[in-house]
């Protein structure tokens, strides 16, 4: 039976670097308040309730908040919905998506700079193969993108899903949807605004 000579070599350049001290807490203490701010919100967005006082309504008069996230929740639900409906569940949805990378490089024992360091590393080498190179995403491009997801889901939600106003503080896609989605049917027509939105999204 016979190896290659390269079996027992490591094949990783630039091993992780070792998480001590204060940077390490640092990103434990993140991550914990990441996991708690993103139940809070997660609670405050689900037992939201018309009924409560905040922002946009004064609730009714002497009536007990309804959200389980307490007077805070309220507000940060009455808030999340007024600013862009139930599209902001893509903004829920990407602080998850955050957290959770961010609780990978924890297990993995990699630092921030460490992932950047080792990702410069493998684009540099011209001894590594193209299929094993990773893929850098700048946070420029993740806000873009988002933003033009919530650009489209707000107009789409806007045009098209109008009967959920009843159960939001404002306008169906919230303000931002008031703002682009009467705007892209006034240039593009109904039909076509709800394909660009589509492709954008």
């Amino acid at each position: 039976m016979t190896y290659s000579l390269n079996t027992l070599n490591s094949t990783r350049d630039n091993p992780s670097p070792i998480r001590i001290g204060m940077g390490r807490l640092a990103t434990e203490l993140g991550l914990v308040a990441g996991f708690v701010l993103l139940a809070l919100w997660l609670l405050a967005l689900v037992t939201y309730s018309a009924q409560d006082t905040a922002w946009t309504t004064s609730g009714a008069a002497g009536s007990a908040v309804v959200n389980r996230a307490g007077k805070l929740g309220a507000w940060l639900a009455d808030i999340s919905y007024f600013l862009l409906g139930f599209s902001v569940w893509w903004c829920f949805a990407a602080g998850v998506s955050a957290w959770l990378a961010g609780l990978a490089r924890w297990l993995r024992g990699q630092s921030a700079a460490g992932v950047e360091t080792s990702r410069q590393s493998l684009a540099e080498s011209a001894q590594v193969p193209l299929t094993t190179r990773k893929r850098s995403r700048s946070p420029a491009v993740f806000w873009m993108g988002l933003t033009l997801l919530l650009c489209a889901s707000t107009a789409l939600e806007w045009s098209r899903l109008y009967r959920v106003e009843n159960f939001l503080p404002g306008h169906a896609g919230g303000a931002l949807g008031f703002l682009i989605g009467p705007a892209g049917v006034k240039w593009l027509g109904f039909t076509g605004s709800g394909l660009v939105a589509i492709a954008m999204g």
